[in-house]
This record gives structure tokens, sequence and C-alpha cells, in this order.
């Protein structure tokens, strides 16, 4: 049973003020303020979605995650997901924050990167198969694809996206939000 509405908003936003003392002249300042927005609506195409998976999720230390894409994963009603392209996805690396969470209670500094996994493995917005991106404890990482492509979900050939804890003692505890839309 496919939803009956979706909206986004995904902000990316830097801002930040730069000053360099130098004798005789003062401080002189820049101010840098970059930001967008990406709004997507609810159906199929450019700038739209119709299906969103979000979690969270501990790994034990060196274990590692294989999310299915096309098939497996559910959304918040219980319903299973099939993405056929994904505009966006979002990975939070929650593990410095003491959260209860399964068996993950305290903060660490565990390490974890995303992309490339053994068999299936999605391409999406990486260069090559085992291309991987880590992110560390306090890490955020979004990428985005507003496009009528989006990045292709191929079911049971490039439908899984690995998720590794690279740290060898510790729990790695991490959010993650996928939209696209369904197959």
């Amino acid at each position: 049973m496919a939803l009956s509405g979706l909206t986004a908003e995904i902000r990316a936003s830097i801002a930040a003020t730069i000053e360099k003392e130098i004798a005789g002249v003062g401080t002189p300042k820049d101010v840098l303020n970059i930001s967008k927005l990406l709004s997507l609506t609810f159906g199929n195409g450019a700038g739209k979605a119709d299906q969103i998976y979000y979690d969270r999720n501990d790994i034990a230390a060196s274990g590692s995650d294989d999310l299915d894409m096309a098939g497996v994963l559910t959304n918040i009603f219980g319903e299973t997901i099939s993405f056929d392209l994904v505009r966006a996805v979002m990975v939070l690396n929650r593990s410095d924050e003491a959260i209860v969470h399964g068996t993950h209670t305290v903060a660490t500094d565990a390490e974890i990167s995303i992309g490339g996994s053994g068999g299936f493995e999605w391409v999406g917005p990486f260069a090559a198969v085992g291309d991987k991106m880590e992110i560390p404890a306090g890490g955020l990482f979004i990428m985005t694809n507003p496009t009528a492509a989006g990045w292709v979900v191929g079911p049971g050939a490039t439908d899984l996206l690995g998720i590794d804890n690279l740290d060898g003692a510790d729990v790695a505890l991490y959010d993650i939000v996928i939209i696209g839309e369904e197959a």
C-alpha cells in the first residue's frame, strides 16, 4: 500500500564570521552565509517523492548493516518499501551522544562508513562499486538528487546500502533517512 501523501524539506546551511587582527589596521571581518532548501512534494518526477524510510540503528563493534532498499525496509506504517529511485539520504552518526538505544547507553567515538556493500551494492551517488564515505562520531552526511533521474535502485541487483562500524571496540549508533520513489 503506497502512501497517500509526503512532503519533505531538506536544509543545509553554513554561517560563519571570519576575523583577522591586523596591526595598525584593526580587525576586518567577512561574513559567509550559504544555504540551500530542497523541497520535495508527493508524487513521481523531478522534485517529488512518494516514500520515506527512517530509523535509528546500532551496530556492534566491527559490525555492519546492509539495508535492502528494494523490498525489505518498512515505513512507519509497517508497509514494505521497494525504492525505484532515491532522492535523498541522510546519515547522522550519533555515537558521540549518550543515548539509550538497544545496548548503546554511553557515548563512544565510533566511526561509521556508508556505501560499499558485499553483493548487490547500490552505487547511487558513489563513483564506483566499493566506494564509501566515512562519518566520524558526531558527523552528518547528506546527499540529494532532486532530478527526474534520481539515483536508481535495482531490485536484486543494486539495492543494498552498506553501513559499517569502523570501530573494533565500541557500538556505533546512527540515524538514517532515505527518501525516494517506490517501484
